[in-house]
């Protein structure tokens, strides 16, 4: 199928680009510390020739993924690769690496075949039939996202144009957009468009007469996020996404047309052909599926209506407090700038200093951590476990962070009195975690 070519080609380039960035070793090796996901703590760097080594195998798997070499064993490969490399330093989790994971995923479990290689593109060889089940999974955990980003964006911040109106403002040297997301309306304008868009994006991409239109609007619009933010490979990971809801035959049948007009013919008709070639040019059709694949299938779209709603279950603005807003498709919702002090106490002598995290984190983890409660907690434990190990003893941390969300003035995040050297670490409300703004 010819998403597999695109994700395959999608992924050999962000390798790529991870290694003439030179992120293998500023994002996975140099840092001292590394913010860990609950349950992974034990999950590692491998060290630079490991991980040298690693990124090059996910080219190589990414590569054999597009040429349609073991598809569903390159997509299990690369699943595991980017899984262990996601699982390393939760400062890094980017929405759409968490996508690449599920499809990859989806792929690996689909008997897809190698439907888009050239070879049947060009009919050397007979295609096999795209299953319908494989297809609608895929094509539904795309319309999730759409259909969860756009809920998200229901809220008072976004429909005011914040925070897109700042982040639009720093955009106003852009050679062909910079003085039209200057005016007063802008940040407004855009967030309804892309409310509109995410919300209509699904039924309009399932719907055969509105399919069309709404491609080339989306299509349009990952380009202007590709033009103003920098987002990595999600705008071309989503564009690629598009080719899901075009029919499975849609590729053969055009380069047919296309070679029947170099011949001088405007149309190839099934009658002037084998009956081969004619099976070959019908819409791809889907055998049923076994029961056990129905009730997997269930499972999976279960999970991924239910894991993006959980923040529903905790107190509180999910956008202050972050419990649930990962794995959500809560993108680009908020801006949160913060600053940060560690107060150290030994309990037993009483002294106290101070610790300035900087001094160990990078600067992209100590911005994300700011305004993050478990990031917070997990440094904070990593402080504790340090001074006990260097015999200090039992040691008091607690944590004053002051946290601006979507330019708001600055308050304060979480209990300055707690310790949180001693909290536990899991996935529950997190009491110590003060109100947000209003």
């Amino acid at each position: 199928m010819t998403f597999r070519v695109l994700l395959g080609l999608i992924l050999a380039w962000g390798v790529l680009r991870t290694f003439a960035s030179g992120w293998i070793a500023a994002h996975y090796v140099d840092p001292p510390f590394h913010f860990t996901w609950v349950g992974f703590d034990w999950v590692r760097p491998l060290g630079q020739d490991g991980m040298q080594a690693l990124f090059a195998s996910l080219l190589l798997c990414a590569l054999a993924l597009a040429l349609g070499i073991a598809p569903r064993l390159s997509a299990l490969l690369l699943a595991a690769g980017f899984g262990y490399v996601f699982l390393l330093e939760q400062a890094r989790y980017l929405n759409h690496m968490y996508l690449v994971e599920l499809l990859l995923l989806l792929m690996a479990a689909a008997p897809l075949g190698a439907d888009s290689t050239p070879s049947i593109w060009f009919g050397r060889r007979r295609p096999r039939r795209v299953p319908a089940l494989p297809l609608l999974l895929l094509r539904s955990q795309i319309g999730l996202v759409y259909l969860f980003a756009g809920i998200a964006k229901l809220n008072s911040d976004w429909l005011s144009g914040h925070p897109l109106q700042e982040w639009l403002a720093d955009r106003s040297s852009h050679p062909v957009l910079g003085q039209l997301v200057l005016q007063s309306w802008a940040g407004l304008a855009f967030s309804w468009a892309g409310l509109a868009i995410d919300l209509a994006a699904w039924p309009l991409l399932s719907w055969r007469r509105t399919r069309a239109s709404m491609i080339t609007l989306l299509l349009a619009f990952h380009l202007t996020n590709f033009a103003l933010f920098n987002i990595g490979i999600f705008p071309w990971l989503s564009m690629a996404a598009l080719v899901l809801f075009v029919e499975p035959d849609a590729p053969r049948r055009l380069l047919r047309r296309l070679t029947s007009l170099t011949r001088g013919r405007a149309d190839l008709d099934a009658d002037e052909v084998g009956a081969d070639e004619a099976d070959a040019l019908e819409p791809a059709r889907a055998a049923r599926a076994p029961r056990l694949a129905l009730g997997c299938a269930l499972l999976w779209l279960s999970v991924q209506l239910l894991v993006p709603l959980r923040h529903h279950l905790y107190p509180g603005d999910v956008a202050w407090n972050e419990e649930g807003h990962r794995f959500s498709w809560r993108m680009k919702l908020r801006g949160k700038d913060s600053t940060t002090v560690f107060l150290l106490r030994d309990k037993r002598t009483g002294e106290r200093w101070l610790v300035e995290p900087r001094d160990e984190l990078t600067p992209w983890q100590y911005d994300k951590m700011g305004g993050r409660p478990d990031m917070l907690l997990q440094y904070a434990r990593h402080l504790a476990a340090r001074q006990a190990a260097a015999g200090r003893g039992e040691v008091e941390v607690r944590v004053t962070t002051e946290v601006s969300l979507n330019g708001r003035p600055p308050q304060p995040l979480v209990d300055p009195l707690v310790d949180l050297g001693a909290q536990p670490r899991n996935v529950w409300h997190r009491p110590w975690v003060l109100d947000g703004p209003e």
